[in-house]
């Protein structure tokens, strides 16, 4: 048998790229390897790198192991890294599979909201999203910056098809991720609606409509914060440790406790960030220097709240951490006095997503609250857990005595 070069027999084979329809030779495949191009990032054939040479491979793994791991999907979203140049190219994408959808849902012109945690990158990401919801026909909203709940509150008020949500979700640094919300502000998971989202991506690029979309600013927090201003007539002084990177939640709170004698001692946003790639995963860095914090500052309780202002995390007043179902129960006692039915978990945990219990309590009037075993709580009649939900709450609960969060916790939330 004669001897040949190790990629001889493979010549003809053909290659295609990320984000391109039609095939290459072997030859432009390895030509692109070598020259870096970016799309060879997300290749899957990007370790078929016979016939380089050392020098080569050498650089290629270097720059496989400084490059950002790129747009990854999750239950709950689209994530990424803001390390390095922005690739605007799969939020755009994001947009036009959302609209299609929605084109396909719809009988009229589909509106769509988009709303930001705020930071450069998300405000970056923000103008493209809106620029492609335009492309596809979408009378489209941009909300600025808002928490998740207020961006589905937006919706629900607006009775808009859906939106956008643009943001650092985790709190974790350089993360950056895109979640999708429904009518009534319902987020889509996966397996649920945004794995229609993923199916379009994966069959190819989803082309614009260009048929006039139009672009339009709204104030989603006007219709947001009156839904809780009641908990801050008769509230007592209290203090509270709130650590949140998510700056409208702040302002937010700062807006509904203005005129009272409420004092909240935010934590530095600079503190350093749990560096765990679960999303879902309890924040225990975070959460240890919010209780450590509220026990030097003798301070009523304190909250962790995620960067989409959903998810959260309490301490109370002697600095321990409060269990989720612990937490859950004492929610449900303090909305449900006249005799809802008390929370349960879920049972089965591939029905654990956003989406799901969403829908459960847009359908079900008699539970209170319903958590997720992982800090996001929902309460009647919203499709969005909501952590200044559970915050009011707990402000409208200890308001009702003197009693230490500790105390009322042992009194009112028997365990189960």
């Amino acid at each position: 048998m004669e001897d040949r070069l190790p990629f001889a027999s493979t010549a003809t084979q053909q290659f295609i790229c990320p984000g391109q329809s039609r095939p290459i030779d072997r030859a432009v495949h390895l030509s692109r390897l070598a020259a870096f191009d970016p799309a060879c990032l997300a290749c899957a054939d990007r370790h078929d790198t016979a016939g380089l040479t050392s020098l080569e491979l050498a650089a290629r793994a270097e720059v496989e192991r400084r490059a950002s791991p790129g747009w990854q999907w999750t239950t709950e979203g689209l994530l990424t890294s803001e390390r390095g140049q922005l690739d605007h190219e799969m939020p755009r994408q994001f947009a036009f599979a959302l609209a299609d959808i929605l084109w396909s849902t719809e009988h009229q012109r589909p509106s769509v909201q988009v709303g930001a945690s705020g930071s450069r990158h998300a405000s970056e990401h923000l103008a493209a999203t809106c620029r492609a919801l335009e492309l596809a026909g979408c009378d489209t909203c941009e909300v600025g910056e808002v928490t998740v709940p207020c961006l589905a509150a937006g919706i629900a008020h607006a009775k808009a098809s859906g939106g956008i949500w643009i943001g650092n979700a985790s709190g974790r640094e350089h993360e950056l991720g895109l979640l999708a919300l429904g009518r009534m502000g319902l987020p889509w998971s996966h397996p649920g609606t945004l794995g229609e989202i993923k199916s379009r991506l994966a069959a190819g690029a989803v082309r614009p409509r260009r048929s006039g979309g139009s672009l339009r600013r709204f104030h989603a927090a006007a219709c947001y914060l009156p839904l809780f201003r009641e908990t801050f007539h008769g509230l007592r002084a209290l203090e509270l440790v709130l650590h949140t990177v998510n700056a409208s939640l702040g302002d937010n709170l700062k807006s509904l406790s203005g005129e009272t004698a409420l004092r909240v001692r935010r934590l530095d946003e600079s503190f350093a960030l749990a560096t765990s790639n679960d999303l879902g995963e309890w924040p225990a860095a975070e959460l240890a220097a919010v209780a450590r914090e509220v026990v030097l500052s003798g301070a009523h309780f304190g909250l962790w709240v995620d960067g989409a202002g959903e998810r959260c995390g309490l301490a109370d007043d002697c600095g321990n951490t409060v269990e989720h179902n612990r937490l859950a129960r004492l929610l449900n006692h303090a909305i449900s006095s006249h005799g809802s039915e008390p929370w349960q978990a879920p049972n089965a945990l591939d029905e654990v997503t956003r989406e799901h219990l969403g829908r459960r309590m847009l359908a079900d009037q008699t539970t209170a609250v319903l958590g997720d075993g992982r800090g996001c709580f929902w309460f009647a009649g919203n499709a969005a857990p909501d952590a200044l939900a559970v915050l009011c709450t707990l402000l409208s609960l200890l308001s009702r005595s003197d009693q230490p969060l500790s105390e009322v916790l042992d009194a009112g939330a028997p365990t189960l």
